[in-house]
């Protein structure tokens, strides 16, 4: 028995061994054809060399993505989520591809490899469209469109805080009983009085001095979900309003002073009529607290074409 249990845990011990000896491939700096466009039909040629320590084969995949502060910060290479759809437009799958950028703005394009052990590493360069660029007129985009929603790319980004701003926390990763998928929006507003609230922005941190946005003009509303940890939270919610910069949104509109209910609701903001074809902010929210803490839950933030 013990000559059993000494070969078991031996060959435990090599297991063990054998994996901490399997490191991740080695990926080495992305080079490009240029990192700045001068037209909207430009393209970037971008190419980079890994290898497997190992001598295995790797596996390649890239992706496009609006750049934001703390990009590499809050980028796994594991769990990265799909890029902007349709910006890989040949070579997926090897180390050299062609990518086309959406509209004017700051991108960061990345490279991911993995090898058949599932070890992955990346790497990311930094491509954009300036602004000489930006008065050209933005592509309509397809519907739906999220703003956040499972298994989509985010468009915008909550980095637009007002108000009490030290009071007001958003997560953006809550597992508290999501709508769909599995996670949802959380906020908190921990203050007894006073008002905050929240800009999705595009580029994030920009408020109408930057190239960005969307050209929504197929969509007829702007759809998503709310529900109150207690239920009678009030809260208004909008898209667009940022007025009197070279890049404003081309329109504003608004749920005013919703009350929210304990269960999920489907909450919807119509949009035929408006001019849709720049829409920096795509999303936001303003509370106000009156007398108590205010704590309630996104999910499905998305625009939509309706039949």
């Amino acid at each position: 028995m013990r000559q059993v249990l000494t070969s078991l845990l031996f060959a435990a011990a090599l297991a063990v061994s054998a994996a901490e000896r399997d490191r991740a491939p080695e990926i080495g700096a992305i080079k490009t054809s240029g990192t700045v466009l001068e037209s909207p039909d430009g393209a970037v040629v971008a190419w980079t060399e890994a290898s497997d320590p190992e001598g295995g084969a790797v596996s390649w995949r890239w992706e496009l993505y609006a750049d934001t502060p703390d990009f590499e910060k809050n980028l796994s290479s594991a769990t990265a989520k799909a890029g902007i759809a349709g910006s890989i437009v040949s070579g997926q799958g090897t180390p050299s591809v062609v990518a086309k950028l959406p509209s004017a703005g700051a991108y960061r394009l990345c490279a991911f490899v993995s090898d058949a052990a599932g070890n992955a590493s990346h790497a990311s360069v930094s491509v954009r469209l300036p602004s000489g660029a930006d008065d050209a007129a933005l592509p309509a985009a397809e519907m739906p469109r999220a703003v956040y929603r499972d298994g989509s790319a985010a468009s915008w980004f909550a980095s637009g805080y007002m108000g009490n701003r030290d009071a007001l926390s958003l997560d953006e990763m809550c597992h508290e009983t999501p709508h769909d998928g599995a996670t949802c929006l959380k906020i908190e507003y921990s203050a007894k009085d006073g008002w905050a609230g929240v800009y999705w922005q595009d580029p994030a941190n920009d408020w109408g001095d930057l190239p960005g946005g969307a050209n929504l003009s197929k969509a007829t509303a702007l759809e998503f979900y709310a529900r109150g940890e207690r239920g009678g939270e009030k809260a208004t919610f909008f898209m667009g309003g940022i007025t009197d910069k070279r890049f404003s949104d081309t329109c504003r509109a608004e749920l005013k002073d919703a009350v929210l209910s304990r269960e999920w609701t489907r909450c919807r903001i119509p949009l035929a009529g408006l001019d849709l074809k720049r829409v920096k902010s795509g999303f936001g929210f303003v509370l106000a607290a009156d007398g108590a803490p205010v704590t309630f839950y996104l999910d499905d933030i998305q625009y939509i074409a309706e039949r």
